[in-house]
């Protein structure tokens, strides 16, 4: 699909972007191109990259910021899909969940979801408190600074 990406009036890119079906749980579609050097760009067709010009943006202009708010976006989903209606309804029924969720503290939402199925994390058999830890460490691992 022709895309012709400008700022202020000035062309930024111009070329094909293939789309990509793809069988993915946070994606439909995913598109790629080529510049005219070689360099090779694929995105993933996730919000805010949902079409072939806003995917070209997001490459170019939208970098950090708009990654970091797909990948928030990612977590959340795959969050989410941990837990049944009747578990999801009794999170958000926790303000401190909601918090959390609403400022994309994902290490916190999940600490708190494991007290809210579990118990207290200070439990004497300790298996939340392992849980959170658990939790924690792979968000980190999966995250680093």
């Amino acid at each position: 699909m022709p895309v012709h990406e400008t700022f202020q009036g000035q062309t930024v890119w111009n070329g094909d972007v293939e789309v990509f079906k793809v069988n993915h749980p946070e994606a439909d579609a995913a598109y790629a191109w080529s510049t005219s050097e070689g360099k090779f760009t694929a995105v993933p067709g996730i919000p805010p990259a949902a079409d072939p010009l806003k995917a070209v943006h997001v490459s170019i202009c939208g970098g950090r910021e708009e990654m970091e708010a797909i990948n928030i976006a990612g977590e959340k989903a795959k969050f989410r899909r941990q837990f049944n209606e009747n578990q999801w309804t009794e999170l958000i029924a926790n303000q401190r969940f909601i918090a959390a969720w609403a400022s994309d503290d994902m290490v916190k939402a999940g600490e708190i979801a494991v007290v809210v199925f579990y118990g207290n994390a200070t439990n004497s058999d300790g298996v939340a408190d392992q849980m959170v830890r658990q939790a924690v460490a792979e968000y980190r691992k999966s995250h680093p600074n």
